[in-house]
């Protein structure tokens, strides 16, 4: 093995390991510099409302499902959005969704979207509500 000189400052700092660890520490603000390059500057804002399509202005719960849609709960129902139009679940349309006040919105990896209201839990299942 070499013998390597390494000079001790006061503290029990090494001049070789301190070294090395200003190498390290710049080759890794010179490897994250493009990354954070790539991030956008400018972002798309959209408003949604009633005249958007939601049920009501005022949501509570936001889930996105693996196929995609984004799932709003507002406290007159549950709208499924597909990037363009909004599709409503309340009382109306979903009989089953007594309680139209959705506080909770999870999404599960097997698709299922669990719904929360301030009485009952449902689950989605992709094609109804139970």
């Amino acid at each position: 093995m070499r013998n390597q000189r390494s000079y001790e400052f006061r503290w029990g700092f090494s001049l070789t390991k301190t070294v090395r660890w200003l190498c390290a520490m710049l080759a890794m603000l010179m490897l994250a510099q493009p990354l954070s390059a790539a991030i956008p500057t400018k972002f798309l804002f959209q408003h949604w409302d009633t005249s958007s399509g939601l049920p009501h202005n005022t949501v509570r719960a936001i889930a996105q499902t693996p196929n995609g849609y984004l799932w709003l709960g507002t406290e007159n129902g549950l709208a499924r959005f597909d990037g363009v139009r909004f599709e409503n679940f309340g009382r109306e349309n979903t009989p089953v969704l007594q309680d139209p006040n959705v506080t909770f919105l999870q999404a599960g990896a097997n698709g299922t979207l669990w719904v929360g209201t301030s009485s009952r839990l449902y689950a989605w299942d992709g094609w109804r509500l139970t």
